[in-house]
Parts: C-alpha cells; structure tokens; sequence
C-alpha cells in the first residue's frame, strides 16, 4: 500500500521548489510535466468523495500559484506556446481537485478551461501514461506554436 502523506509531502515540496523556480526564471519543462502527470495521479488516488481534504490544501495553494504566475510570468527558456499549454494543464489540475478526475475519456486531464464554450468539447489529454499525456502536451503545443505564429525549437 502506497504511503499517500509522504507523496503529498513530496508533492508538496516539488510544487513549492516549481514556484520559486518560476519566480527565477529557471524551469525544466521535462521536469514541470513529469510533475503535473505524477500529481494527476495522486489526485486521482488520494482524494475521495466530492471536496479536497483540509489537510491536502496547501498541495492545491501551490498549483494555484503555479498556475497564477504562469498566466502573468514570462518563464525563460520555455516558449509562449509551451507556457500557454503548462497553465491550461495547471488549471485542469485544480478542475481535478475541484471536481474529480472527470471528462471524456477514463483518465482525463482537462486542458481548455481557459477557452472553452458551453456546449462544445473541452481538449484534454490521456493521463494513462507518461508517453500518452506527452503525446497530447506536444500536440497542443504545436496547436498554439501555429496561433501565435512561432517556429518549432
């Protein structure tokens, strides 16, 4: 049986160091998404019935905060287009703390809140692998490297 506090701890600890690295402009984008997927599936595992445990409040504060300063920050060595998909995958985090893991396919991270329209599909990315959720990531960037007009690194 997985020890779910130590995770949290660790999380928790990893989140806090994501948002001092952003506020220095120094972030690993290999890192960053190894992070969101790994918290997924905490999430996913540890947070039952239909709101966050008040002793799990500070792991959804720093995702927050992460997701904050992204929509506000410009994060070097990170493009426009992979920043813009970060913050929507921060803040499918925070709809999974809020509402669950919950959307089209079994394990959804939802990553369109910020531009979705009522009654029209919502983008998100298959969270049952690492490799299937960097496969959604990278195709949503190249989404956004086409809008904002930006050439492949």
């Amino acid at each position: 049986m997985k020890d779910y506090d130590n995770i949290y701890d660790e999380l928790t600890a990893q989140w806090d160091g994501l948002l001092e690295s952003i506020r220095c402009e120094a972030v690993d984008l290999k890192y960053f998404k190894h992070l969101i997927f790994d918290t997924y599936h905490f999430i996913k595992n540890d947070f039952k019935g239909d709101s966050i445990p008040r002793d799990r409040l500070e792991l959804y504060k720093y995702i927050c905060q992460v997701s904050y300063s992204l929509s506000t920050e410009y994060i070097f060595g990170i493009s426009k287009s992979e920043s813009h998909v970060l913050h929507a995958c921060t803040m499918g985090l925070e709809f999974a703390v809020e509402n669950g893991c919950v959307g089209y396919s079994d394990n959804p991270l939802i990553i369109g809140l910020n531009s979705i329209q009522s009654g029209f599909y919502i983008p998100e990315a298959d969270m049952t692998t690492y490799e299937s959720f960097d496969k959604d990531f990278d195709k949503h960037v190249k989404q956004w490297r086409e809008y904002y007009n930006e050439d492949e690194e």
